[in-house]
């Protein structure tokens, strides 16, 4: 049997109804050789032609697929789905009158999808409209809790001994290592060069004492960019005192050397830049008198006693 196929799109001339123009349907046929696709066509237009409002229905598609026994009616919507299929005998089965029977069980599918669409209309979705995107977030500041290691560098001047007859006075150089734990409390690690020198009779005496040692760190007072800082440590290390005479008959050069140790006491108002800090840092403290240089008819030098000084410190965060 050749294979035929037959797509027929009823054109806007068709046949005028009483009530209404009748809508194209798309008309597929496939091997279907016995029928006459004009005629069912035809036939369709009279059956549907006193539908009320035919005109306003939804378009509908129709598929004929045959064989040698039967011959298989489809109608369904455009987007398939909804759909209503038939199989009949084959047209060589038929009495006369066999597009007729098509064109009838068609027109029937189709009041039967119609009333179907009529009953169960699509949704109607409301435009919506969207939602204005969330702002970004706003950036929380960072946590003053949040553990992390302060590299600080600083130096200035100190004046030992003090309360003897000239005062050992002298420069310094620290680094210090800080690791806040939490918001107010510091653990510190500190290493420190000091240089000194004093007028005798006779002569000058020069000091260098190279210590190191661990304390702790308060913050006592935060606000916005200013912080004060306050620390106590414990120092040790090593201290040289040495006389060079400007008269060898009246001074005798002599070097003098051995442990050194002291407590510290540290204020420091400081301004906060970011993960920057610049402060003032107020020092003061004792010092075992354990390294001494006796001079001829003048007073003693020593590394120890009470003393003071002042300096400028420059700190570095780094997050941990």
């Amino acid at each position: 049997m050749a294979t035929s196929l037959l797509c027929i799109v009823f054109a806007s001339a068709g046949a005028v109804a009483a009530e209404g123009r009748v809508q194209p349907f798309p008309l597929s046929i496939q091997e279907c050789e016995h029928l006459d696709g004009e005629e069912i066509k035809r036939l369709l237009y009279l059956e549907l032609a006193s539908v009320e409002n035919v005109e306003n229905l939804p378009p509908l598609s129709i598929e004929l697929f045959c064989d040698e026994t039967s011959v298989i009616v489809n109608v369904f919507n455009p987007e398939r789905t909804q759909k209503i299929q038939r199989t009949v005998p084959a047209p060589e089965k038929l009495d006369e009158g066999e597009e007729r029977q098509i064109a009838l069980i068609i027109a029937q599918f189709a009041g039967a999808l119609w009333r179907l669409e009529e009953d169960n209309p699509p949704p109607v979705v409301a435009p919506t409209t969207p939602e204005p995107p969330a702002p970004p977030p706003e950036p929380q500041p960072k946590s003053t809790d949040q553990v992390r290691l302060d590299l600080e560098i600083g130096g200035g001047i100190r004046a030992r001994a003090l309360g003897s007859g000239k005062a050992l006075v002298g420069g310094y150089g620290e680094i210090d290592f800080v690791y806040r734990f939490s918001k107010r409390v510091a653990l510190v690690a500190a290493i420190d060069v000091e240089g000194s020198n004093v007028d005798r009779l006779g002569g000058e005496v020069g000091a260098l004492a190279v210590t190191a040692g661990l304390g702790i760190s308060g913050l006592l007072v935060i606000v916005h960019r200013f912080q004060l800082d306050a620390r106590v440590l414990l120092m040790g290390g090593y201290a040289r005192i040495e006389g060079r005479a400007r008269d060898s008959e009246a001074f005798v050069e002599r070097v003098s050397a051995g442990g050194a140790g002291e407590a510290r006491i540290e204020v420091a108002p400081t301004l906060l830049l970011g993960r920057t800090t610049i402060g003032l840092c107020l020092q003061g403290g004792y010092g075992l008198p354990v390294v001494v240089a006796q001079v001829r008819d003048d007073d003693d030098v020593t590394f120890g006693g009470w003393w003071v000084g002042a300096g400028v410190r420059i700190g570095f965060g780094i997050a941990i």
